[in-house]
Order: structure tokens, then C-alpha cells, then sequence
């Protein structure tokens, strides 16, 4: 059995750019199935010269090449903001199949959430639906409750294969795995980070409403564990928490001002960012060797991707030749490397997917 369902999962507490990874590791290494169990409450950004997708449902890296996609049981989403994604990259999904049991994400659920802003929550009504679904109650509303979403549901995008409501659940599963055993080279994109875990997260209850760990998105997807490839972990040097009161740190980390990042980079440019979703400034906190180093244990991680590079010495700034590194991100580097005992592959130093990486490691493959 071939070990090719790849995972990519963040190790912080989201936001570490897996939007620009994506469609890197898509390119690079010829994928060519995606997977997603995105909830609207993650938004991941994919750039590629000229052009940008802000991704909540589909996968980013499709802004690389063109793939087939599977949006998992677990997901959630609106079906308005499915549909507009779709139209955005039409041209490069080659077949789209939903799980019939994905939630659909309602105004009823939004407003569920309106009081959870002690949480730092998002508001976006992903826990809401999932919990609707936990409880089967009559404000569940699943992928195959629309009409609309029937021909992408079990049978992809031709509507004549689609035979009605007697379609077996195992259609997903079986679709899953004939790709994976005809030699399918598949990425998952994993949805926000290890630390935001309701069960192994750092900051219970400042968290998200489910795993965001690599054995839970297989589970989720229905792969065999033996079918796991390589697991590849995106972190940065100064992680994040979305802004307001969105939980603490690790005892080895403190919170930082985005002034003293930009001090610490050596720059005058402001480093100040906001969310994907809400639009809120983000909190910024120093590098946890501790932090890393359990998402990696957590995870079982083969590969890491230093993204953000630019923030430890931001003459690396854009640009891509390993022999422009800089004794200071080297020194970061071996520091990444002695905390998790897993070889740093790859820094990100822009958001462009093709002109802002760096590769120092060639030995690895999907």
C-alpha cells in the first residue's frame, strides 16, 4: 500500500501561512489530488504573481495547479461563498466532490455565536453547525440537503451520474481510496492550527471547536493510517493569536508589539497584520521552542516550512537563493531544528508562492 496522503498541518496557533505553502508543494512536487475540511472560520491566502486567492472552503493550492478536490465531512461552509470560490478557480479544478455529510453553514448558526466573543471566537458559525450535526437536531443542514450541491456530491460534477437520495455514503470513501491506490499524489490542507485543538490545544477554552492535528484530518477523510505520507508543518518566528481575548502563551514565550518585531527584524516597515477573517489586529508573541516541539511530537512530523523568515533579518526580504541566507536565520534555523529534531526544508520570505521560497533541503519527496 502506498504511503501518498500528505499532510499539512500548522504547528502554532494558525495563520502561519499554509495559503502560500500549498500551491508551492503542489508545483514543486506534481500533486495531483487536494483535500480540505475547512471551516469558515479559517481563511488561508495564496499569491502567485499577479494573482490572489482568499480561500475558506477550497483549497489554496490550487492557485499552483491545477488538481482534483475533495471537501471532507468535517468542513463547513456557505454555499454562496462555495460557489463564488469555485467560479474564481473553475479553471483549475479538475473534479470537485463534497462528502454529503459537510455542514452548511446558516445565519441561524451565526447568530448563535454572537455571545462567544470572551472566547476571542471568530463568529462565523462553524461550531455552531458542527454542533447541530453532533446533536442531529432540525438545524443540521448537511451538503446533500441541497439541491444545489447534489451533482458535486458523490459522483463529482456530472449531474447525469447523480441517481438521487439512495446514494451509498461509502461513494465518498470509495473515490477516496481509488485515487489513493492508483498512485494519487494527494495534499491535505489542514484549517488553523495545532494550538487552537479543543482536546490537545494549549489554551482550553480558547480554542476551536475540533482536532487540528494531522491524525485527526486522515480520520477525517477516512484514510487508513498506513496510507499517511509525508507530514509537513508550517511554523513561524513570531506566532500569532487573533486579537482580543484569544488566550495565553507557553512559560518560555511573551507577547510582543508589532513594533518590536519589526525592531527585531531590523526594519522601519511596519509588520503590523490582521486577520483573514474578521479583519481584527492580530497579538504577536515571541519564538516557543516548547511550542514547536510538542506540535511536532503531536503531529509526528517528517519536514518543517519556516515561514515568515523576513521577520528574524528582514534583509532576506523576497528573495529566493539559499546562499543569500543570513548567519542570523541560520542561527534561527538550527534553533527550530535542535527543538523538534525534524530538518528544516524551506523559508518562506514573502507571500508569493514561486518567487518568495527559499529551499535549503532537497532530500524529501511527496
Amino acid at each position: 500500500m502506498e504511503r501518498n496522503f500528505n499532510i499539512l498541518v500548522d504547528g502554532q496557533w494558525g495563520s502561519t501561512g499554509k495559503g502560500m505553502v500549498s500551491p508551492w508543494l503542489c508545483q514543486q512536487y506534481g500533486v495531483t489530488h487536494l483535500s480540505t475540511t475547512n471551516m469558515p472560520n479559517a481563511g488561508h491566502t495564496a499569491v502567485i504573481g499577479d494573482k490572489k486567492f482568499v480561500s475558506k472552503i477550497l483549497p489554496a493550492g490550487l492557485l499552483g495547479k491545477k488538481c482534483h478536490v475533495f471537501i471532507g465531512p468535517t468542513a463547513g461552509f456557505t454555499i454562496g461563498r462555495l460557489f463564488e470560490e469555485r467560479e474564481q478557480l473553475q479553471e483549475q479544478i479538475l473534479s470537485l466532490e463534497i462528502h454529503p455529510r459537510a455542514v452548511v453553514v446558516t445565519e441561524d448558526h451565526k447568530k448563535a455565536e454572537e455571545d462567544l466573543s470572551h472566547l476571542g471566537s471568530t463568529k462565523q458559525g462553524g461550531g455552531a453547525a458542527l454542533a447541530a450535526k453532533i446533536l442531529r437536531g432540525k438545524d443540521v443542514r448537511l451538503a446533500v440537503d441541497f439541491d444545489q450541491l447534489k451533482p458535486l456530491i458523490s459522483q463529482g460534477q456530472d449531474e447525469s451520474l447523480y441517481s438521487g437520495d439512495d446514494r451509498r455514503m461509502s461513494d465518498f470513501l470509495e473515490l477516496v481510496h481509488e485515487a489513493l491506490d492508483s498512485g494519487a499524489i494527494w495534499l491535505h490542507e489542514g484549517a488553523q492550527g495545532t494550538d487552537l485543538s479543543i482536546d490537545h490545544g494549549s489554551h482550553y477554552p480558547k480554542c476551536t471547536s475540533r482536532q487540528c492535528t494531522a491524525m485527526q484530518m486522515a480520520a477525517d477523510m477516512g484514510v487508513k493510517p498506513r496510507q499517511i505520507g509525508s507530514i509537513w508543518m508550517v511554523i513561524r518566528p513570531y506566532p500569532i493569536r487573533v486579537g482580543g481575548p484569544s488566550g495565553g502563551c507557553y512559560p518560555d514565550q511573551e507577547e510582543l508589539t508589532w513594533g518590536e518585531v519589526a525592531d527585531r527584524a531590523g526594519t522601519s516597515e511596519s509588520m503590523v497584520e490582521h486577520t483573514t477573517v474578521t479583519g481584527r489586529e492580530r497579538r504577536v508573541f515571541s519564538f516557543s521552542p516548547t511550542q514547536v516541539a510538542r506540535a511536532a511530537m503531536i503531529n509526528g512530523v517528517d519536514y518543517i516550512f519556516l515561514n515568515f523568515a523576513q521577520h528574524i533579518d528582514y534583509s532576506i526580504a523576497g528573495k529566493n537563493d539559499p546562499d543569500e541566507l543570513t548567519p542570523k536565520v541560520k542561527r534561527f534555523v538550527d534553533k527550530v531544528e535542535q527543538a523538534t529534531n525534524v530538518p528544516v526544508i524551506a523559508l518562506g520570505t514573502g507571500p508569493d508562492s514561486t518567487k518568495h521560497v527559499m529551499r535549503l533541503r532537497h532530500e524529501f519527496v511527496l
